[in-house]
């Protein structure tokens, strides 16, 4: 890792525009445009994780992706022990 540097106006908009096309793949099934989980969707939960925890952006301009990261991750019915 290098040194740590300040992340700028001009990046900040570049990841609003990618979480844009994120949610226009994701809003027919998922990221992969399938209607099956795929890799891409694990890179997707490892992605959004990270940008929340970081808290770079504020993810409620793109609030679909947050009901869509729950949804990937409550696949399986184990949400109420998450939510």
């Amino acid at each position: 890792m290098g040194p740590a540097t300040e992340v700028g106006p001009e990046q900040i908009a570049r990841l609003k525009e990618v979480l844009g096309w994120v949610h226009d793949f994701a809003k027919e099934g998922f990221v992969a445009g399938t209607d099956h989980f795929t890799v891409a969707d694990i890179c997707f939960v490892a992605a959004y994780s990270t940008l929340q925890a970081a808290g770079l952006v504020d993810l409620e301009e793109v609030s679909f992706l947050k009901s869509f990261f729950f949804f990937l991750i409550c696949s399986d019915s184990s949400c109420s022990t998450i939510v």
